[in-house]
């Protein structure tokens, strides 16, 4: 098999430009995805350093060290105001504690412009604290910071739920060291939590009462996505948005593969979404889905409105992976890392007339993904191809 000859589209994150994200094959355009979000949003870019990106304008993010991936998160919001400005009032400082501005490490946008927090004090209730209860997120929060030493290494409580003693304290002890880190508490109990506290020392083991902080952020969801500065209000990242309409002739009809590389932000608690979708303008679609209440996904078809067949075994899926679907009347199968996920499907496929595609579609509530690499085939590709394209 030669992917490159034989495949009909192929996605792999390089150039980009308002709008668009530029596929290598077919060379003449037609296969280049069309790009959206609505508002700037944050990258590591290929220095490793955190940089702003324009509204509508793909991300090729490096967080992961490595080649590129075109990150597709949902929207979010930051709710904690001033977010890298800690030197501030809406920052009340605790128990003595002190903000300054180191004048010689660089932050991660590569900037001199990390905060030296003093705490000054082990006590209960010493640090910074923030409270924007105009804009309180509700229960399934995460807050997130970023911190390291000034030098060596020592244990911070750099983030906590809420304020009161009702909310646990020893959640948010945190391991520093010399590198840059980005630290994060999720919300799973108090119905509102507008509070960001760095630097309470009433936990056991705290050892640090001078470090270097980053970036606050308070959002409503179960994971931290990319940085969102704000400055005197809330501010909302968009969605990202990543799809292809009317291009029929590049997707098999009657059989064909799909594959895809990417890393997810995989959990429970969030409901059924897909990753990547194929459809017609009716109710046609063969997708892969993560599935409502697990770490799993599966794969369906429905033509028609009808659920032809479901690919019954669930692909357990966290980190980095490799996914191919191979479809075909009597003869579809599902590969995942390298494996045959699930007996292979019998069957009958027809009557599809696929035209466009789809990434992490629906929007808002999408879990996060990066994606590596995608590739459609009209063919039904072998077994053992599959197992090849797919082997970590």
């Amino acid at each position: 098999m030669s992917t490159y000859e034989d495949a009909s589209l192929i996605y792999y994150p390089s150039g980009v430009k308002a709008g668009k994200a530029y596929s290598l094959k077919p060379t003449d355009g037609s296969g280049d995805l069309t790009f959206t979000r609505a508002s700037t949003a944050t990258r590591v870019n290929e220095s490793g350093l955190i940089e702003s990106v324009a509204a509508n304008v793909p991300r090729l993010d490096n967080s992961q060290g490595g080649c590129s991936s075109l990150l597709l998160e949902p929207q979010r919001t930051n709710a904690t105001l001033r977010s890298n400005t800690f030197s501030n009032s809406i920052w009340i400082k605790q128990l003595g504690a002190t903000v300054s501005t180191h004048p010689s490490i660089v932050s991660p946008d590569g900037t001199l412009n990390s905060t030296i927090v003093q705490t000054n004090s082990l006590g209960a209730g010493g640090g910074l604290v923030n409270y924007n209860g105009a804009t309180a997120v509700a229960v399934g929060s995460t807050k997130s910071i970023w911190a390291r030493t000034i030098s060596g290494t020592g244990k911070a409580n750099l983030l906590r739920l809420g304020i009161s003693s009702s909310y646990g304290q020893d959640e948010g002890l945190f391991d520093l060291t010399e590198e840059w880190q980005r630290f994060e508490l999720t919300n799973t109990g108090a119905t509102y939590d507008g509070y960001f506290v760095i630097g309470d020392g009433r936990s056991t083991g705290v050892t640090l009462t001078e470090y270097l902080v980053y970036e606050a952020q308070n959002e409503v969801g179960t994971f931290a996505t990319s940085n969102i500065p704000t400055t005197t209000a809330a501010v909302t990242r968009v969605a990202d948005n990543a799809s292809k309409s009317g291009i029929s002739s590049l997707i098999g009809q009657t059989e064909g593969t799909i594959y895809l590389e990417f890393d997810n932000r995989v959990l429970t608690s969030y409901p059924s979404e897909y990753i990547f979708l194929i459809r017609t303008a009716g109710n046609s679609q063969l997708f892969i889905r993560k599935e409502n209440g697990s770490n799993a996904f599966t794969v369906r078809l429905i033509v028609g409105g009808v659920t032809i067949w479901t690919n019954s075994n669930y692909i357990p899926i966290s980190g980095i992976n490799k996914i191919a679907v191979a479809y075909k009347t009597g003869d579809s199968a599902v590969f995942a890392n390298g494996s045959q996920v699930g007996t292979t499907n019998t069957s009958s496929f027809s009557g599809s007339a696929f035209s466009d595609l789809y990434f992490n579609f629906i929007g808002a509530a999408n879990p996060e993904l990066k994606l590596q690499s995608s590739l459609l085939f009209k063919t039904r590709l072998s077994n053992a191809e599959l197992a090849t394209l797919t082997t970590l």
